[in-house]
């Protein structure tokens, strides 16, 4: 270009000096990253290995990408929050001396350079280097700097901020982890100093109280607070810190007691103008989670996350993982009682004597959570309580037989023992199973399957057979044998057939019901989210699995936390409070992305005012009225009223509405 005219000499001298710039191509995170891998190995099992690297494959899937990614924040910040609970871990490491923590802190500064770094400059020895790199001279500053500060005010209250022109400041990422180095224990402060690469960064109070010594016992609670950052760390502590922000001055942290010992104006005045990174502790969680959400209607997968980092584990907790669903289950028990003659107004005995006898399968003595019972209670009170000695009894009535012949009919994957344990959920069950199973109430009765792929295409424009790779397909239509109840005649399986598994009548009711479990039940929690949500906490024995399983008239999503080696999560961890959360975070995204309708209600439902104690139809002298709602003839007062149990009242303590594990052996 110089000899053709087109550069002038000066150009020319310019451009031969000039560093050749390569851009980095950044490793991204694998998006959706369970979901995807599932995809892919449903592909690669129809198209083979070599097909699908080769062949270009297009595959379209029903994934809701922006409720993807608020099912994975989540998740996240769900997981971290019981985490938290369970104490602190512990630093990572400890070092002392002045050369140890200047190589680490020179490693931390190296990694966040090449973090923040766009491209590599390609040196003339042929050798590269990155855009950001640590020089001597910048190292030389910023220590003169802070020994600037500390010389001028010599005081141990004192720890200098960081230099306003270091590069590595505005490279720091928030909401990012970094491994930082404990500077200085501030206890009077409440404050925990840090080095960040040598960026000068600070724990306030709310950043660090969550960490406790780490207790996971599942007899009692070790939630709690600590007053001192003393109690968690010390100086030299290597620890995790998730940055929340920059430029940040200490003394907004401090409180007015701590602010008046500071007799000298100077500290006072650095205290006000030094900045800071202001971060949090953290630490690598090891409890998991997963959760699914779905159109319960179509069966389309709108969100699915298998577990909280991809990355670190590919085993997905979502679809391969055998949970024990607890309490979460009892719906299905529920369901099969209305089909065998109940009513949401029968009278259930929550007592011991209910238990006795009631068949040989029963070979332990299941209880309520303290071991309190309240006697006559109706059938909605013993779904929305969560209660279990009513539970164990409509199981018994019904028959587990009865209950493995519904279960199959939704689609659950389980084989229930001939022991009425099972009632409780005490076999393993996938959390895709449990949400697609759960989606049959607001759908109608209807049985549907999880939908992923939309379409598979390779680069030759050829389709390949959706059916085989995403779904099972639904099986030919077969008539239900009839289950008339007894003495009244009514039968509600007489019409079922195909994909119509349950009566729609009873699914409203089903609807009603566990729609009663958030507005006055264990999911009290989600109250917020409106009158048209429904679903079940889960908790199993010893708190090893806690589950929400609920829905909108549009969208049903279910949440699973536990240990992969399935020791407890700590008492008191049960589905209300650990995983019910994380199906709020997300069921109110789902919500605006899926507005609010009503649930559809069938022919054949009439709603009736009730005493809400007794059952019975409300009268001048009862006690509090609800009205409830029925299949047509089976209220109180029809013509077919639904199954009663005449058993003496008894006055019994009252428990609190919480939903726990389920036996005490």
């Amino acid at each position: 270009m110089r000899d053709t005219g087109r550069l002038s000499s000066d150009e020319y001298e310019k451009a031969v000096k000039e560093l050749l710039k390569i851009r980095i191509r950044k490793a991204g995170s694998f998006e959706a990253g369970y979901f995807t891998d599932w995809i892919r190995q449903k592909v690669v099992s129809v198209v083979g290995e070599e097909e699908f690297l080769n062949g270009g494959f297009t595959v379209k899937t029903t994934l809701d990408w922006s409720l993807q990614k608020k099912a994975e924040s989540a998740i996240s910040v769900g997981v971290k929050e019981i985490d938290r609970r369970q104490g602190f871990q512990g630093p990572l490491r400890n070092i002392n001396s002045v050369e140890e923590i200047k190589e680490a802190d020179l490693a931390t500064r190296k990694q966040i350079y090449e973090e923040g770094s766009d491209f590599l400059l390609l040196l003339e020895d042929g050798e590269t280097a990155y855009e950001y790199t640590i020089d001597e001279t910048e190292i030389e500053k910023i220590d003169n700097f802070k020994e600037a500060i500390a010389k001028d005010i010599d005081s141990d209250l004192l720890i200098p901020g960081y230099y306003p022109q270091d590069r590595a400041v505005p490279l720091i990422k928030v909401e990012k982890s970094y491994q930082a180095i404990v500077s200085l224990v501030q206890d009077n402060q409440k404050i925990i100093y840090l080095s960040i690469g040598g960026v000068s960064g600070f724990i306030p109070y709310e950043g660090f109280k969550w960490a406790h010594p780490r207790k996971i016992s599942e007899e009692t609670s070790s939630e709690s607070f600590i007053s001192r950052p003393s109690e968690a760390v010390k100086s030299g502590d290597v620890i995790w810190v998730t940055i929340k922000e920059a430029k940040k001055k200490v003394w907004d942290y401090l409180d007015s007691p701590t602010r008046s010992t500071m007799k000298d104006p100077r500290l006072a005045s650095a205290m006000k103008t030094q900045l800071f990174i202001k971060c949090d502790l953290d630490q690598d969680a090891k409890v998991q989670s997963a959760l699914v959400a779905m159109d319960p209607h179509t069966g389309d997968i709108l969100s699915l996350v298998g577990g909280t980092d991809f990355e670190k584990s590919q085993f997905n907790r979502a679809v391969q993982s055998l949970r024990q669903p607890g309490s979460s289950f009892k719906p299905f028990i529920y369901a099969a009682a209305l089909e065998n003659g109940h009513t949401p107004a029968s009278i259930l005995v929550d007592t011991p004597e209910a238990l006795v006898g009631v068949d040989d399968t029963l070979n332990w003595k299941p209880s309520n959570y303290d071991g309190e019972f309240k006697g006559r209670i109706t059938l909605r009170r013993a779904i929305e309580e969560s209660r279990n000695v009513p539970t164990i009894r409509l199981a018994s009535e019904v028959g587990m037989r009865k209950v493995q012949a519904m279960s199959e009919r939704f689609g659950l994957k389980v084989s229930l023992a001939n022991d009425l344990s099972a009632a409780l959920g005490s076999f393993g069950i996938t959390l895709l199973d449990l949400v697609t199973a759960y989606s049959i109430f607001p759908n109608g009765g209807n049985r549907i399957w999880p939908k992923a792929i939309i379409s598979v295409t390779d680069k030759t424009g050829k389709s390949w057979s959706v059916d085989e790779v995403s779904s099972t397909p639904s099986p030919a239509p077969s008539p239900i044998p009839p289950s008339p109840i007894p003495a009244e005649g009514l039968s509600f399986t007489a019409g079922l057939g195909g994909n119509q598994v349950y009566d729609p009548r009873l699914a409203h009711l089903m609807v009603n019901l566990m729609r009663g479990v958030i507005q006055n039940g264990t999911g009290q929690r989600a109250r917020g989210l409106g009158p048209q949500v429904a679903g079940k906490t889960g908790t199993t024995n010893n708190h090893v699995d806690a589950w929400f399983i609920g829905y909108s008239p549009a969208v049903t999503v279910g949440v699973w936390a536990g240990f992969d080696d399935n020791t407890t999560l700590g008492y008191g961890e049960t589905g209300a409070k650990t995983t019910l959360p994380m199906w709020m975070e997300y069921m109110r995204e789902a919500l605006k992305r899926y507005p609010d309708k009503d649930f559809v209600v069938p022919e054949g439902i009439v709603n009736v005012l009730i005493d809400e104690q007794t059952g019975k139809l409300a009268g001048t002298t009862s006690g509090p009225a609800f009205l409830e709602a029925f299949v047509e003839g089976t209220e109180p007062g029809g013509t077919q009223p639904g199954k009663d149990q005449e058993v003496s009242p008894q006055e019994v303590p009252s428990m609190p509405s919480d939903d726990d594990y389920f036996n005490q052996q």
